[in-house]
């Protein structure tokens, strides 16, 4: 019995490994996805307040 206790016991960290892997990208790809948004309402304000510049002056 203790075998196949230990046998598990490596069965569950060998599959929580390997979902912890296939979780990772989808992180990086949420954390991507963030940072061009921000870039991108960045890049609109200063659009903006520059219009803004230009046609009330």
């Amino acid at each position: 019995m203790e075998i196949l206790d230990k046998k598990s016991n490596r069965m569950s960290r060998a599959n929580l490994g390997v979902s912890e892997r296939s979780e990772f990208p989808n992180l990086q790809q949420i954390l991507d996805f963030l940072s061009l948004r921000n870039l991108l309402s960045n890049e609109l304000f200063f659009t903006f307040v520059n219009l803004q510049q230009l046609f009330f002056k």
